[in-house]
């Protein structure tokens, strides 16, 4: 259960990154 967990955790931390990385190019893009 501990693998299924860490697994989740992983997922969520790499969607948040992925939604900070995705704010950043857009406020780049936009100057």
């Amino acid at each position: 259960s501990y693998g299924l967990t860490d697994d989740l955790l992983r997922l969520s931390i790499g969607i948040e990154d992925a939604r900070d990385l995705i704010a950043d190019l857009r406020q780049a893009l936009e100057g």
